[in-house]
């Protein structure tokens, strides 16, 4: 008798957590039956050619959330059910963990007491910069009472460079000529990303650099390309249209520096062929994240206070097939899953609540290749980081070009 009870209370048992474990199972599918409809009406509407975006509202998950989005149902039995704990479940604290094991060092390397002078040396630079462009905006509106806004707003951005931009309603590199790059597009069968982000932060480094030490130019000859950089990055790895993460192409950027010159013709379906010839090199001095918690969203101000100091910022967004075909106006989703995926950011609009950023899938994806994400949308902000540019390698290597012929492109 005891046996039979032992029996049926197993059965029991057994048959409740069937129960649970199934309407879990036809919650989530109810639950990605709906993104799936939501992102079904983005492709439609591609294809109807209105290009008109359409934002669908998703509630925030609720419980305990981490890196990786809120706990899922059977977080509190995989205790006793290992076999249930999925590969990746690191949640709040384990954060730093993970980041640390799963994408490399945390922090910036090469941060020497010299490196850390010449840095305090740039945002010194910021600082004088902000000074005088306030005493030319006050000298501005003296001169010109009638001004209409518009134009008191053209005068701002003009005149306010330094650390009071932070405080300003928007802020665009493109509004100081800073070269951002050319809008290139990395293939939709090719995960590099976090090199194109790469190249054209370091090179929006270096000119910004120069801008700030008095120099008109950077040494042009000898151009940077996504193709050196992986190839360069990892020798002989196949396929090279592989997953990276910005925090390992940035270490190597301090570390090893980037390749200039070389092959530099991009494919995303050929690149079979790709080999580091790259005769030259620049190293970046140091970077870093922007927040202290770079596994979460930073705060707006630090994003803002990043990008006036150090230039455009590398940053994290969650990618859905929404992002993918977003045509114009303000990006704005709620997703807490999916993918990663690496782009810049280069200003603020306040009045739109929205990040301006450039992209890597072509001058056809958002507004000629640039878009406006609402500050916080599909969680924008997560690991971003700053790339700062060596003065002295800049010198360095236009001693070295003299000695070497010109660069054909090839």
């Amino acid at each position: 008798m005891k046996n039979i009870a032992k029996f049926y209370l197993v059965l029991g048992l057994s048959a409740n957590f069937l129960v649970l474990f199934a309407g879990s199972v036809l919650a989530q599918d109810s639950q990605k039956s709906a993104q799936e409809l939501a992102e079904e009406a983005c492709v439609a509407q591609k294809i109807s050619g209105t290009r008109t975006y359409k934002f669908r509202e998703l509630p925030l998950p609720t419980g305990e959330k981490g890196w990786f989005g809120p706990k899922p149902w059977h977080h509190s039995i995989t205790r006793f059910l290992p076999f249930f704990r999925p590969s990746k479940e690191k949640y709040a604290a384990d954060d730093i963990r993970v980041l640390q094991e799963t994408y490399g060092k945390p922090a910036p390397v090469g941060e020497s007491a010299r490196a850390r002078k010449i840095r305090l040396a740039e945002e010194e630079k910021v600082r004088a910069a902000d000074e005088m462009g306030e005493t030319r905006w006050q000298l501005w509106q003296t001169d010109n009472p009638k001004a209409t806004e518009l134009e008191r707003k053209a005068a701002e951005v003009r005149f306010r460079i330094g650390t009071s931009s932070v405080k300003s309603a928007r802020f665009d590199w493109s509004d100081y000529s800073l070269d951002l790059g050319e809008v290139k597009d990395q293939g939709f069968s090719c995960n590099l990303c976090w090199a194109f982000a790469a190249v054209d932060a370091a090179q929006s480094a270096r000119h910004l650099s120069a801008f700030r030490n008095g120099q008109t130019e950077i040494e042009t000859t000898y151009q940077p390309s996504v193709r050196q950089l992986v190839s360069c990055m990892k020798p002989g790895e196949r396929p090279v249209c592989k997953e990276g993460w910005h925090g390992d192409v940035l270490t190597y950027l301090v570390e090893s520096g980037l390749p200039l010159g070389g092959s530099n013709k991009y494919s995303a379906t050929v690149n079979d062929g790709w080999e580091c010839d790259a005769p030259l090199r620049v190293k970046a001095l140091t970077w870093d994240y922007v927040s202290a918690t770079p596994q979460q969203m930073a705060t707006t101000d630090e994003i803002k206070n990043a990008l006036v100091k150090y230039g455009p910022v590398l940053t994290v967004i969650r990618l859905d097939l929404c992002f993918g075909i977003y045509g114009e106006g303000i990006f704005n989703e709620e997703m807490r899953s999916g993918g990663n995926h690496i782009m810049l950011i280069v200003g603020w609009n306040d009045e739109k609540q929205a990040w301006r950023v450039k992209n890597s899938f072509g001058e056809g994806w958002g507004e000629s290749g640039y878009g406006w994400i609402k500050y916080g949308s599909n969680e924008i902000g997560r690991f971003s980081a700053v790339l700062v540019a060596n003065p002295e390698e800049e010198v360095r290597l236009a001693a070295e070009i003299k000695k070497l012929p010109k660069q054909e492109s090839r």
